[in-house]
């Protein structure tokens, strides 16, 4: 599905960029979907407080339900840390988003079976295959 976000030609940018590219290729990806909209650093207000997200994804489903994507973007070169998945976790319930997708330049550490049902990881780097 994600053709476009398999690899870069460039893994030298800055943190910002890339997840300017996530949202670009999610936006390309989503162009079928009814009503898709991609937003990149967008504060969005949840049952406890103001969050900040890298990248939201909304769009329109089955005759038109409603569903809400929240992406956390991590390009760095340690491993993802469980308290970064914990923290997009929680936003996901706060928010009352449907799914949320961890697009990541390293790898994660294993994950709890109930966050790995609500959290799609994707490993974006230079060398990955298919």
């Amino acid at each position: 599905m994600f053709e476009n976000i398999g690899r870069f030609d460039n893994v030298d940018i800055t943190p910002i960029e890339f997840e300017k590219e996530v949202a670009r290729c999610l936006k390309e990806n989503g162009m079928n979907l009814t009503n898709s909209i991609v937003r990149h650093n967008v504060k969005a207000r949840g049952s406890d407080g103001l969050y900040q997200i890298d990248v939201m994804a909304e769009f329109e489903a089955f005759g038109g339900a409603k569903f809400q994507v929240l992406v956390e973007c991590k390009h760095q070169k340690n491993p993802i840390k469980r308290e970064i998945v914990q923290a997009l976790y929680d936003k996901i319930r706060s928010i009352g988003a449907h799914k949320g997708i961890l697009f990541a330049s390293t790898g994660t550490g294993s994950l709890t079976r109930k966050r790995s049902e609500m959290i799609r990881r994707w490993v974006v780097s230079k060398d990955l295959s298919p």
